[in-house]
């Protein structure tokens, strides 16, 4: 960002923005991480690095829940792809995008990114997208399986989508986060280890299953202390608490 202001190169100043929001957003930081992010898409020149802006911008409007504006900075990172400007980011995008979506209502849509997300993963031996992606999709069957009920209409509207997702949901939520966490420890991915470890013991604690929930979040405040995620580390400690 120095470099950025000195030789005013926006590019540099972008991604300096950009990884600044990719740090907040690993500590738990989500103000900052917005805040960052809004400030690379800002200060960028270029369309191309606008993207990166949007891509942690929209995860952390996503891990707020703020779906809608999840939606309204992500959305055009998937439009810029498809109008041919380029396809980079658009993996993220699907993988952040799909899981608001779903929140909104459009549960096919969203899930249709997310499976679009998979095969994008498959073919390019991504790892550190598989990482997030597996993240994201146990926080979204986890909250399919203890979150509030959508309203009527949700429900109405996307009745085969519930019958088919919802009954498995727990099945999914746990096998989705341990995936995160195996594949976290083999390539070294600290952040989400951390964030993996700690929402599954959210999901034990809201299934009453009280051991294993002290257990993962036991190892989330080890990894949050190991790499100083301090707010991070402030939640997973109140949680355990409350557990005794």
């Amino acid at each position: 960002m120095d470099y950025g202001e000195k030789q005013a190169n926006s590019r540099s100043k972008a991604v300096g923005h950009f990884v600044n929001s990719l740090g907040y957003f690993l500590i738990g930081d989500m103000t900052l991480a917005i805040e960052s992010g809004e400030k690379a898409i800002e200060v960028a020149e270029d369309p191309l690095y606008v993207q990166f802006g949007r891509t942690t911008a929209g995860m952390a409007r996503l891990a707020s829940g703020e779906f809608q504006k999840a939606n309204e900075v992500l959305k055009p990172m998937i439009d810029f792809a498809q109008k041919g400007g380029s396809k980079f980011g658009l993996l993220w995008a699907n993988i952040f995008l799909g899981p608001a979506l779903i929140a909104l209502g459009k549960m096919n849509q969203g899930m249709s990114l997310m499976d679009i997300a998979s095969k994008m993963i498959e073919k390019s031996q991504r790892k550190g997208c598989e990482v997030f992606y597996e993240y994201v999709m146990g926080k979204t069957f986890a909250i399919m399986e203890t979150g509030p009920k959508p309203s009527i209409g949700i429900m109405a509207r996307n009745i085969g989508f519930i019958m088919k997702n919802v009954p498995t949901a727990s099945k999914k939520a746990l096998e989705h986060f341990n995936r995160a966490i195996e594949l976290s420890n083999e390539i070294g991915m600290r952040g989400t280890l951390g964030l993996s470890y700690f929402d599954l013991g959210l999901f034990y604690k809201s299934k009453k299953h009280t051991e294993k929930a002290r257990e993962a979040l036991s190892n989330a405040i080890r990894v949050f202390k190991e790499i100083g995620a301090e707010t991070n580390l402030k939640n997973a400690e109140e949680v355990l608490e409350s557990l005794r």
